[in-house]
């Protein structure tokens, strides 16, 4: 964040807030592309993060996509025997 005034929050703010949302859009398409399996949708700028409760299904489709670098929630064993990991 070398680029901002060191107390310019205001402008380090905004910048965190449009960089994901960018970066999120397309996952966020993909969420709303699953009506009905998807619920309590939340986007955070903070950490460029997304929350949502979803079906095992979109939950698979979201881990295999290249723009996302982390899934997580509920028991981590449950997550990774869905997703047939070791």
């Amino acid at each position: 964040m070398s680029r901002f005034a060191h107390k310019d929050y205001a402008r380090k703010i905004a910048y965190l807030k449009e960089f994901s949302a960018l970066q999120q859009r397309p996952v966020l398409n993909l969420l709303d592309g699953y009506a009905g399996q998807v619920s309590k949708i939340k986007a955070f700028w903070v950490f460029n993060g997304i929350s949502c409760q979803a079906t095992k299904a979109v939950i698979q489709a979201a881990a295999m996509r290249s723009d996302v670098a982390f899934v997580s929630g509920g028991p981590l064993a449950g997550i990774r025997a869905m997703m047939n990991y070791p």
